[in-house]
């Protein structure tokens, strides 16, 4: 078998992966196994759809044929619809016969019982477009989503549902879910491919170890998910959560087929991570290894998570990611081609020629175990009545000769063959080709096959020099017709023994009955510029172009796109292979066109956006709370950012403390229309000096984005809040503090200790503890910690202030519960005073849940004494940035300015969109200089920055720009208002590129095209 040395694991991200690939929260009190290990199993096909999708232990059966299931997953909500046919297109090219996707429930649904499927969002167009192209489609239907996608995918409204619970049976969830449903379930039901579409197979929910392939139905919240959608109409293969999802699904060791009563498929093969822009040629080599492993194995398939990565526009990015998700993918977020892109082509283009093997074989590893000569290159086979395909591989850091034997016949019999480190070969055998003729010995890599008209054409590719071999098995009758010597006959055994070439294309073939078979030697640089396409009504094998789009024939002459990046070009001859006898070239005809530098911004311009902290200010409209301030969406806005208001009475002039319960991400106060010093501002609170009487408090809150609840189960009201949240208090003067709390304890417990009396001082198990020490070994579980507050009898008010608790926590003064919590690194603060007992003694116990990896209390816990308390009730809020897009109230920016919280900034450029032809860089807005904030290009919210993977700013889909001098308008809104002098319109080199138009030198012939 092959080796095992490339399962990864991938690192952590900027700020911490929650452990995905070890397993993740299912209650609030368990782990999941881990997911390899999980049910992989799919539910059959209803029988009205049987003839159309189904599927035995060997592999999947579309429309009655063995097909291998190559999917790229590409997300329609990270692409623009104008670009969707542009990226489906390049999965095409790269062999790729399906599409997979999320349907985000937040993105469809973002108000109450508002759906929106027009526009970016119909899904309906989507899948009719891929249908269009030859796609398959995957559709993964949630609920929840995961996908580093704000809160996994769930609407900030239904944070505010009474009773409700996710990912559970639970009323008030499945009602929300079911009416989500009606209007998303007949979108996809009525595009299954039984039905005239392209939906071949569905996911409900994701990731949730309760439910994994065909497991959880004696869960009634699996049962209901089930029951809605088959309500609905499903009728097409289906399962739960998913199926062998990891950056290696393959796993250890080849499987039998025998014992198997499903295909075997990956849902989510992580082809990078989310903390990733680009990727080096060590991460394509170790992604493409694992791709041969899969079809090595026995595998009838797999989903590549992300193909194509793309962007998180508006507000949709969680907290671990801003603008980009490019995700390291194959297709860059600006659909630029990475070298993982040529590999994953090989790979798709072989699985899919010879899925007739691959869809009805067994493992046969052993009978083959020794066929290499070189005993460091491990063998892995798959036979069937279709053939056998051997897979040589080479774990290595350096290239390998060898041999392979079949039959006591050594091949290849003029050389050897070179393995590269890192490479899976295989080698295909007893394999029939056209009726009478088998590949009986193929010691080659075979990039693919293609019928044209009567003719089949096979690609080859090596490297330069080393032999080129292929053996038949041929009818008596056989003729050669291109290629003699090298192509040779001898009785019914068809040889082809030659050398691959370093540039350019050789051609062989031959003739039998009214079939023709020709066989395309090239070296394997230039496999990867070479194409299976089809255009009018033939399919054409293109060699030259390192990307070709659109092709048609027109005035019967082959015509098509041609791209040639801006860095490494080739500059191939360009050569098409039709059905004909005779290869066709094509020229140029259209010119490249010039390549631009940053694009020249006008003068800036600016207007205020803080004038919600203007005393006066009218707040019609806004949200009122009688209590403290709520959440950030209450209102029902669905942006990041957010103002609160509320006026404060202090009985007399002093120094005075707002706090607040809970404060995420960031906050802006402004006393009186003035901003509060940057100095007197923490975490939660923050200071001013105030003379009696009234006075207006206004806060600007912004936030980076909201957990994805990965594996989260239950309520989710106070999941990860944003903006202001609990108790606001007006203290007086502190009396002592903030001082950090030390002397903490720590006792083990389980989840039985919810709600019950923390244990005595004196209690039996308490160990000593030290803030910042992993409590829990790196395993999830439940601990007390508990340490004795100073003695304070003269104040009236006193606060716990939390930095960061990992990961849940209950928070008890004298046995009495004041505070919660939910999610790591979200400071907080407790308000201990109505269980203060004034000459002490006073313990303050938490706690705290570890949901899994290490736990405790990660940073500073501080104590604060206050001399009063005022609680701050009649609150008004309302969020959003404002229009950004409003032509009024613009002004001048002049150096002189400065501003102390959010501003506007408005400029314009010039840069073209996309053409069919010339020069197409794309454009980003580097954004160098500014804090935090949100981009807009012609009206179009670009999303969030700064981003957090090293992408070279943030990118402008092309289809978006306008021609014409200074014609595209660039607004940006700076949470901090700090100045754009530094901003700059720039193309990204690395993903810009050319497109040019070829066309054929002579028309196609007649009958032929």
């Amino acid at each position: 078998m092959l080796p095992t040395q490339r399962l990864s694991i991938r690192p952590e991200s900027m700020n911490r992966i929650r452990t995905i690939i070890a397993g993740f929260l299912v209650s609030s009190a368990s782990l999941m196994p881990q997911w390899a290990h999980a049910n992989d199993h799919m539910f059959a096909p209803q029988s009205a759809a049987q003839r159309a999708i189904n599927f035995d232990g060997q592999g999947f059966l579309i429309n009655g044929q063995r097909v291998f299931i190559a999917s790229a997953g590409m997300e329609y909500a990270r692409v623009p619809r104008e670009l969707w046919a542009d990226r489906l297109m390049r999965l095409k090219r790269a062999g790729f016969n399906c599409t997979e996707f999320y349907t985000f429930w937040n993105y469809h649904e973002p108000q109450s019982g508002q759906f929106d499927f027009s526009g970016n969002r119909d899904l309906d167009a989507y899948l009719k477009l891929a249908k269009s192209l030859e796609l398959y489609a995957i559709a993964r239907v949630g609920p929840y989503y995961c996908a580093e996608w704000d809160s996994g995918g769930y609407p900030v409204w239904l944070r505010s549902m009474p009773n409700l619970q996710v990912r559970t049976n639970n009323a008030p969830f499945e009602q929300y879910v079911t009416r989500f449903w009606g209007k998303l379930l007949p979108v996809i039901v009525n595009n299954q491919i039984n039905r005239g579409g392209n939906v071949i197979l569905v996911q409900l929910e994701n990731e949730l170890s309760t439910g994994w392939g065909t497991d959880g139905l004696n869960d009634p919240y699996f049962q209901y998910l089930q029951s809605t959608a088959l309500a609905a109409g499903l009728e097409v293969p289906y399962f739960f959560s998913g199926l062998n999802h990891s950056s290696d699904p393959a796993g250890h060791r080849p499987w039998s087929s025998a014992s198997r009563t499903n295909p075997w498929f990956s849902t989510e093969f992580w082809c990078d991570w989310y903390d990733k822009y680009g990727e080096t040629g060590a991460e394509a080599r170790g992604k493409d290894w694992d791709t041969w492993k899969i079809i090595a194995y026995g595998g009838n398939g797999y989903n590549y998570y992300m193909a194509h990565g793309g962007s998180d526009f508006d507000y949709f990015n969680n907290d671990e990611d801003a603008a980009s998700y490019d995700y390291g993918a194959a297709v860059g977020q600006a659909g630029d081609l990475r070298p993982e892109y040529y590999k994953f082509k090989r790979a798709a283009w072989f699985a899919r020629s010879f899925q007739s093997i691959l869809e009805t074989s067994d493992n046969a590893s052993s009978t083959y175990a020794n066929a290499a000569t070189d005993s460091a290159i491990a063998v892995t086979a798959r036979q069937g009545a279709a053939g056998t395909i051997l897979f040589l591989g080479n774990s290595e850091t350096s290239a390998r000769q060898t041999k392979v034997n079949i039959n006591n016949v050594s091949y290849p019999q003029t050389g050897s063959l070179t393995v590269n480190p890192s490479e899976i070969m295989p080698v295909v055998t007893s394999c029939p080709m056209i009726p009478g003729v088998t590949l009986d010995v193929a010691p080659t890599r075979i990039l693919g096959i293609t019928q044209q008209a009567n003719t089949t054409t096979m690609v080859i590719y090596g490297q330069a020099g080393s032999p080129a071999e292929l053996y038949l098995d041929v009818p008596a009758d056989t003729t050669i017709t291109a290629g003699a010597p090298a192509l040779s006959l001898n009785g019914t055994k068809l040889t082809l023994q030659t050398i691959y070439p370093s540039s350019g294309v050789s051609d062989f073939s031959f003739q039998t009955g009214s079939k023709r078979m020709r066989i395309l030697v090239m070296s394997d640089t230039l496999a990867d510029d070479t194409w299976f396409m089809d255009a009018g009504a033939q399919n054409y094998v293109v060699c030259g172009p390192q990307y070709v789009g659109d092709a048609a024939i027109t005035n019967r002459y082959l015509q098509l796109n041609a791209e040639i990046p801006w860095q490494n070009a080739a500059n191939n001859p360009v050569i098409a292979y039709g059905p004909g006898d005779t290869p066709m070239s094509l020229s140029a005809v259209t010119e490249p066109g010039s390549h631009p530098g940053a694009a020249p911004l006008t003068p800036w311009q600016t207007k205020s956006g803080i004038a919600q902290a203007s005393p006066g200010y009218n707040t019609t409209g806004w949200l009122s709370s009688s209590s403290g301030p709520q959440q950030m969406g209450a209102d029902g806005d669905v942006s990041n950012c957010a103002w609160y208001r509320t006026a404060v009475n202090a009985p007399s002039s002093g120094a005075y403390t707002v706090s607040f319960g809970n404060v995420a991400d960031h906050m802006i106060p402004f006393v009186d229309g003035t901003a509060v010093p940057a100095a007197k501002v923490s975490t939660n609170s923050f200071t001013a000096t105030l003379s009696a009487g009234s006075h207006t408090i206004a806060i600007f809150t912004t936030h980076y984005g909201r957990n994805k609840l990965v594996g989260y189960v239950g309520p989710i009201s106070q999941m990860y809040v944003k903006g202001l949240s609990g108790p606001a208090y007006l203290f007086g003067t502190p009396l002592s503090g903030p001082a950090p709390l030390t002397n903490w304890k720590v006792m083990p417990t389980n989840s039985s200790a919810v709600g019950s009396t923390p244990p005595a001082t004196d209690a039996a198990g308490w160990n000593n503890y030290s803030v910042g020490m992993d409590a829990f070994d790196k395993h999830a579980g439940y601990a007390w910690f508990q340490t004795t507050l100073p003695a304070i009898s003269s104040a009236e008010a006193e606060v716990a202030a939390f930095s960061s608790v990992d990961d849940n926590s209950w928070v008890y003064l004298n046995g009495i519960l004041l505070a919660t919590n939910y999610g790591w690194n979200v400071p907080f603060e407790a308000d201990l005073t109505r269980a203060w007992i004034p000459d002490g003694p006073n313990v303050l116990t938490v706690l705290i849940q570890n949901t899994e990896n290490i736990g405790g209390l990660d940073s500073a816990v501080t104590f604060t004494a206050y001399q009063s308390e005022t609680l701050l009730n009649n609150w008004v809020q309302h969020g959003g940035p404002g229009d950004p897009n409003s032509t009024t109230e613009w002004h001048a920016l002049q150096n002189s300015m400065s501003f102390s919280g959010p501003q506007l900034f408005k400029t314009t450029f010039t840069a073209s969109p996309f053409e069919m032809t010339g020069a197409n860089p794309m454009w980003r807005v580097a954004t160098s200089g500014l804090s935090h904030g949100s981009i807009w290009v012609n009206g179009h919210n670009l999303g969030r920055y700064p981003e957090t993977i090293p992408a070279p700013g943030v990118y402008i889909p092309e289809c978006w720009l306008k021609p014409g001098t200074n014609a595209n308008t660039l607004v940006i809104y700076d949470e901090s208002g700090n100045f754009p002098a530094q901003v700059q319109v720039q193309p990204e080199v690395a993903a810009s590129r050319d497109v040019v138009t070829f066309r054929s030198t002579r028309p196609v012939t007649i009958g032929q095209q």
